[in-house]
């Protein structure tokens, strides 16, 4: 049709909250830290598993809660990536932190703690790809490894 323009397809920019943070971080690579949602009490957002990943030039992928502490995690990031210490959090209800409350009255424990175990990420991603049901287990010092 003369006279009429058709924009080319343009990238749709996504929320980096709806990024996986999984995927993400096995892109990122090594310097990433990974937050996950290992307990809630109460109401919660997310379900146990949920997870962040952190870049180091401040890029994040996922989300735990709604927005509520997601500042916070950003921040503590930086410090395990500079430590190489994991960080185990808790948020909300039974917190030490009075000024992060969530609004949906419960509370969460995070575990922030540096990506080592690439690899396990590359065969959770092989896993996905072809839909084999697979488990994404992460020890207390951060490491991570695959289970049935």
């Amino acid at each position: 049709m003369h006279g009429l323009s058709i924009p080319k397809q343009t990238q749709i920019s996504m929320h980096p909250a709806m990024l996986d943070p999984w995927d993400s971080a096995l892109t990122w690579g090594t310097g990433t830290v990974l937050a996950v949602l290992t307990g809630t009490d109460g109401p919660a957002y997310r379900d146990v598993g949920a997870a962040m990943a952190f870049h180091p030039d401040g890029r994040f992928a996922g989300a735990i809660t709604s927005g509520c502490v997601e500042a916070d995690l950003i921040l503590r990031a930086q410090e395990v990536r500079r430590t190489g210490q994991p960080q185990s959090l808790r948020y909300g209800r039974g917190s030490p932190f009075f000024d992060l409350r969530l609004p949906c009255g419960g509370g969460v424990d995070i575990l922030l703690f540096r990506l080592k175990d690439v690899g396990a990420l590359a065969d959770l991603a092989a896993s996905r790809a072809a839909r084999r049901p697979v488990s994404l287990i992460v020890s207390a010092e951060g490491r991570l490894t695959l289970g049935p």
